[in-house]
């Protein structure tokens, strides 16, 4: 074991020295969905309000993943550069995490190509770069699934329901650093199930899962409720992304729905709480009322997810208006933030940016690969076995991956959407590529 963590240890100091030299090189600025994570942070700082603009609240996205932009910001005098330091602490720690979680499902060979494989991941890397939730998310990901095989593993010990209790916490900070983590929940009795546990027990467990996961989102839910009168553990453009990707007009991409306010009967008025369920209504109307069209949207939103990583541009090409709220009094309105400068390296060589294109396509796809042939390899164990432990696995890692995949497409095809599910099964890469290396199969984790 201590040979296991020492190497373990120089794998995540790789992936520090990667990630702290991506943040060097590509110095991103936060412009669209990263700029507003920024802008929500530096207000709780300033005026102790949760929002984009000073002084006024929403709820747009939910509040981890600014909440700790804040104490990296707080503690560095606002430093762009400290936060992006948050993001590599965050990256390290899912690459220990990887680790650890990959010999639990494969032995310590996994466990060390698991962490290998996070730590040098093309989109992992550059993901520091960006103001992004999914810097937080991916750490408390893998530390769900850590407790999870802790369950799954030992399903007789009087621990349960301390696992239980600290998986149903780190489950309300995933949901609390990106809403897509609400419904995960239902992995903890799937894995229970196949381990063989009694269903009391499962249902015992699963019940803790969710009382701890809603005691972690409480704080959350009281805001809303004092701030907007709405008791609500989400956010308040849940339903209105839903109807983006679900109505006569969608495409599968992302387009401003500030429009439809008008054309939408019952809106006018409302705080956004109440807009946000009318959107939910009429998305889940058109779908209802047009199956075989909502089908095929689906379809296409998927492909349109799986297509590519799309950080390239975002860490390069990206462009933003800069808001007026957020101008300084007297300036010039109509200022363009740009991610990178046009002098970068990136944006005068053209060579160097379909360098960098490629290496992430590269990455991508073989993980893809890695990915399928390890759940496979996973699937075929726990038929060929039998096993509880083999069969949760199974169903655990395959069944998120699933789940996430498809929750981001009923919204829209931003790849974004469906990083997690490849990452959730990065520790299934691991048991394939050990099967590559070595041509035989891991030992078995418990």
């Amino acid at each position: 074991m201590k040979s296991f963590l020492l190497k373990l240890v120089l794998v995540c100091a790789l992936g520090f020295a990667l990630r702290v030299s991506a943040i060097v090189l590509v110095p991103t600025q936060p412009v669209s969905d990263f700029w507003s994570y920024h802008r929500r942070a530096e207000n709780l700082l300033d005026v102790g309000v949760y929002g984009v603009r000073p002084g006024r609240p929403d709820a747009t996205w939910p509040p981890g993943y600014p909440l700790a932009l804040a104490a990296a910001l707080r503690r560095s005098g606002r430093s762009l550069f400290a936060a992006k330091l948050l993001n590599v602490s965050c990256g390290v720690l899912a690459v220990f995490l990887a680790g650890l979680l990959g010999r639990r499902l494969g032995g310590e060979r996994a466990g060390l190509w698991t962490a290998g494989i996070a730590a040098v991941y093309p989109r992992l890397v550059l993901l520091p770069c960006l103001l992004a939730s999914e810097n937080l998310f991916l750490p408390l990901l893998f530390l769900f699934f850590l407790l999870l095989a802790l369950s799954w593993s030992r399903p007789r010990t009087i621990g349960g329901v301390g696992i239980a209790i600290a998986g149903g916490l780190v489950l309300g900070a995933l949901a609390l650093t990106r809403s897509a983590g609400y419904f995960l929940f239902f992995v903890w009795p799937l894995a229970g199930l196949l381990a063989r546990k009694s269903w009391t027990k499962v249902a015992a467990e699963t019940l803790v899962v969710l009382l701890a996961q809603h005691a972690a989102m409480l704080p959350w839910a009281l805001r809303n409720h004092a701030v907007f009168g709405t008791f609500s553990f989400l956010t308040s453009s849940s339903g209105a992304t839903l109807y983006m990707g679900n109505n006569p007009r969608a495409t599968g991409e992302w387009y401003s729905v500030k429009a439809d306010l008008q054309q939408l009967p019952g809106l006018a008025g409302r705080n956004w709480f109440e807009r946000d369920r009318v959107f939910r209504q009429e998305a889940v109307r058109w779908m209802r009322e047009n199956p075989g069209q909502a089908a095929r949207l689906f379809a296409k939103k998927l492909g349109l997810m799986f297509h590519e990583e799309g950080i390239v541009d975002m860490t390069v090409n990206a462009s933003q208006a800069v808001p007026a709220q957020a101008l300084p009094p007297g300036a010039p309105p109509g200022q363009v933030v740009q991610a990178l400068p046009d002098d970068h390296l990136l944006k005068r060589n053209p060579t160097a940016l379909a360098v960098l294109r490629g290496t992430v396509a590269v990455g991508y796809w073989l993980l893809v690969v890695l990915e399928i042939g390890g759940a496979l390899l996973l699937l075929a164990r726990a038929i060929r076995t039998g096993e509880p432990v083999q069969r949760a696995a199974a169903g655990a890692f395959l069944g998120a991956a699933l789940y996430i995949a498809a929750i981001g497409a009923l919204f829209h095809g931003d790849p974004r959407y469906r990083w997690p599910a490849n990452d959730v099964l990065i520790p299934v890469a691991g048991l394939a590529l050990v099967k590559v290396v070595s041509r035989e199969g891991g030992p078995s984790g418990g």
